[in-house]
């Protein structure tokens, strides 16, 4: 039985779930699956498609794992290049700004030591790039769910092999490009064998026709085309909405920044009666939500300023009354416009509703925010996490973890991200192919 390999640490996870303290994200997410189905906000790069649809054709033969016992193929194919977008990266400034797992393969030429299990993500099949492109790639049948490719990965293929002038490829058979596909097929076997990436020209392969930030015209073209079309859904509207300069002006899309409430609002101008739906779902539970969440921070913050002191409601009242007041109203506002998009949603929005359906004062507002804390903590798998705060005998609070020391700003931004600092990563990466 093979040793196990440790990860070096990723950036802190905390074990008590420091996400979604109020269990809000889950029907974030589906309201958002609807708007843009396979798309994940830690998208930035449409060509790590073509990459992973290259890696399908290169490792489809090889069954083995890595002798590390853990890592499967198309992993140490995803070794190879991140390592090798490392190298290239240098000099290029942040070009590869949100390259999953560039970090760690930077730190590792730092240290000269080969990429590994040991040397990269911990979790690599969920935070890898195929990992994170995944849900995307089987939603536009590039690869299937065991990373096989699909009819749209072939085409894919074929568009690439074509404009880089390494055509047998994909098949395998002939070619200037079935030489380098047996190739590539070598340095993966030599990585699964020696459990870490082996020193090859072939490296350059990856910076020279799987560069992230240079798809090809013809890859451009096709990928386009596969996000537009969304048989009936709206997908693709939003896609073509964010083209317009209008719409996208002022968006930061490479830091991963910006407004999503004013993208959202700026596009409910010009969307379809589909999409429209959508907007005003979003605006109205993130209403909800802000109400929510901002009354869970004003305790938090009051509770990490009086140190050991126990706060009770009276203490953040001055804060906590406005929200309380409002809270009837916008769950009124919020539970028509889920039902209007017909998915089913608004039963997931009643479990929430019902936690807070006795409010009728700051009091019960108080309360209800620490009880639904407590059984969204009591529920987190897999054997639930520790609340953030103790209570006290006299109905107070003590703050015990995830201390707020910068008073809330009481801000109406949105809680929640709704993919569209990816889509506009995209869009700007595909300009000219559309």
């Amino acid at each position: 039985m093979p040793t196990p390999v440790l990860s070096l640490a990723d950036p802190v996870v905390n074990a008590e779930g420091s996400l979604d303290p109020l269990g809000l994200t889950s029907l974030a997410d589906k309201i958002a699956d609807i708007m843009l189905p396979g798309m994940t906000a830690r998208m930035s790069w449409p060509r790590f498609l073509t990459a992973m649809a290259v890696s399908s054709v290169v490792t489809k033969s090889l069954d083995d794992r890595a002798n590390d016992g853990m890592t499967p193929p198309y992993l140490v194919f995803e070794w190879y290049a991140i390592e090798a977008y490392a190298k290239s990266d240098s000099g290029r400034g942040n070009n590869l700004l949100r390259v999953p797992g560039i970090d760690k393969a930077r730190t590792a030429l730092l240290e000269g030591c080969p990429m590994s299990a040991r040397r990269y993500l911990k979790t690599p099949t969920v935070f890898g790039y195929h990992g994170v492109y995944k849900t995307l790639a089987r939603a536009l049948d590039i690869v299937d769910g065991e990373l096989s490719l699909g009819e749209n990965g072939r085409r894919l293929l074929n568009a690439w092999e074509r404009e880089q002038k390494l055509e047998g490829f994909t098949d395998g058979n002939s070619g200037a490009g079935a030489s380098l596909r047996k190739h590539l097929k070598i340095i993966v076997e030599d990585g699964i064998k020696k459990g870490h990436t082996v020193y090859n020209s072939r490296w350059r392969f990856f910076n020279d026709y799987l560069l992230p930030d240079k798809p090809s015209r013809a890859e451009r073209r096709l990928l386009w085309e596969l996000l537009v079309n969304d048989s009936g859904g709206i997908r693709g509207e939003v896609y073509q909405l964010m083209r317009k300069p209008q719409i996208i002006a002022d968006f930061s899309h490479r830091a991963g920044l910006g407004d999503e409430d004013q993208l959202l609002n700026r596009m409910k101008r010009h969307a379809s009666q589909k999409l429209d739906d959508c907007l005003s779902a979003i605006e109205s539970y993130e209403n909800l939500c802000r109400i929510l969440q901002n009354g869970f921070d004003w305790i938090r913050y009051t509770s990490s300023s009086q140190t050991v002191k126990p706060t009770h409601m009276v203490d953040c009242s001055k804060n906590i009354v406005p929200l309380a007041n409002k809270l009837r109203s916008t769950i009124k506002k919020t539970q028509p416009a889920i039902a209007a998009l017909n998915s089913g949603l608004d039963t997931e929005l009643d479990q929430l509703v019902a936690a807070f359906s006795h409010v009728r004062d700051s009091n019960d507002f108080f309360e209800a925010l620490l009880t639904r804390h407590k059984n969204v903590q009591d529920n987190k798998p897999p054997e639930g996490k520790r609340q953030w705060f103790e209570r006290t005998q006299d109905g107070g609070v003590i703050i015990r973890a995830f201390r707020l020391d910068d008073e809330p700003d009481g801000g109406n931004y949105y809680v929640h991200r709704y993919r569209l600092a990816a889509v506009a990563a995209f869009v700007a990466n595909l300009r000219g192919g559309a």
